[in-house]
């Protein structure tokens, strides 16, 4: 709880005042909600909570703001309900803790000769999840452009792969 102001309005920490007849004073509080948040496993990334106390308190409807900061080769996922807004403003109407969830990623970077062709298909991915790259000729197959292998020889394309490590495909 933390001091809101006396029954007479007063909203000072300490008054005095000399009584003259009978007299009640009355002490008002707002209660106060703890917010705090923690990530899933601390190897994986952070979380910093702005709007709260120096003791991790806010008042009711006070908003806080979430941030789920990923360490590098992972990435932020979702908050311990499902959320995955990040940051996250939360209106905060009771003891609030939530908790960031990261996954291992890595990168699928594809090169392509935009004269010739593009590579649809790359970025971020998480570990163990699959990629479908896609291979575009630009010029007609008749004018001598059209996809022959990818640079680790397969063949395939469209082209499936499981994403488990920082992966090169031109």
């Amino acid at each position: 709880y933390k001091f809101a102001n006396w029954n007479a309005g007063i909203q000072v920490d300490s008054i005095s005042f000399i009584i003259e007849n009978d007299t009640t004073i009355t002490a008002n509080f707002d209660k106060l909600y703890k917010a705090s948040a923690a990530a899933s496993d601390s190897a994986k990334g952070f979380v910093a909570i702005a709007g709260l106390d120096k003791n991790g308190f806010c008042g009711k409807d006070s908003v806080v703001t979430f941030s789920a900061n990923a360490k590098a080769g992972f990435r932020f996922v979702k908050w311990t309900d499902g959320d995955t807004a990040n940051p996250r403003a939360v209106s905060i109407k009771s003891d609030t803790t939530l908790n960031a969830y990261f996954a291992k990623c890595h990168t699928v970077t594809t090169l392509s000769d935009n004269e010739w062709g593009y590579v649809e298909g790359g970025g971020i991915y998480e570990h163990d999840s699959t990629a479908l790259l896609l291979a575009v000729a630009t010029q007609s197959v008749t004018g001598g452009f059209g996809f022959l292998k990818w640079n680790d020889g397969n063949r395939e394309n469209p082209r499936r792969i499981t994403v488990t490590k920082d992966t090169l495909l031109a």
